[in-house]
């Protein structure tokens, strides 16, 4: 078995990473695929290079011993997408991934039969062996593009997005969710 990329923060192999993370292969594209979004630091090297100054930061504590010197190295320790990375492959390599799956989306949307599709359970909108695409880009629906246009007042602060949304209706005023 490959050694785990972090014990604490990421306890998983990088090929196990590599497996889950979104590609324009796996249906889910990067963020970087397309020119409208604006590109950021994704992938397999991401994770390594935050891995990296994190252990930097623990050879050598009293060179990060100030908290803004800290704050980068040491980010890891707060970041959402290391927390979610480890917590979902927590449950992809599990013994019981499905099992796992159906008690959380159970826990978390309160109904034996999912809301959505003709699924019956938990458990059979989960599948037999559920994947797990993390970093897949999600833009948002067109109705609440639409929602946001009408209520930007109330949702927003910035003066020249107020500027630019009477000139072109189209202007996107939210960007992807990944």
């Amino acid at each position: 078995m490959e050694r785990e990329l972090e014990t604490k923060y990421l306890p998983c192999s990088e090929q196990q990473l590599r497996d889950c993370l979104a590609t324009a292969s796996k249906g889910g594209g990067h963020a970087n695929d397309s020119e409208d979004i604006k590109p950021r630091r994704i992938g397999v090297e991401y994770y390594k290079k935050s891995i990296e100054k994190y252990a930097e930061s623990k050879e050598n504590p009293e060179q990060f011993r100030p908290i803004a010197k800290a704050k980068l190295p040491r980010q890891i320790e707060k970041e959402e997408r290391f927390w979610t990375a480890a917590t979902l492959m927590a449950f992809r390599y599990s013994n019981s991934p499905r099992e796992n799956w159906s008690k959380l989306l159970n826990r978390c949307f309160g109904a034996q039969r999912p809301p959505v599709g003709d699924f019956v359970s938990w458990d059979d909108a989960v599948g037999e062996n559920p994947a797990l695409l993390l970093e897949a880009p999600m833009p948002s629906p067109r109705a609440y593009s639409y929602w946001l246009r009408d209520h930007l007042p109330d949702q927003q602060i910035i003066p020249y997005v107020f500027d630019a949304v009477p000139t072109n209706r189209e202007a996107k005023l939210e960007g992807f969710t990944h």
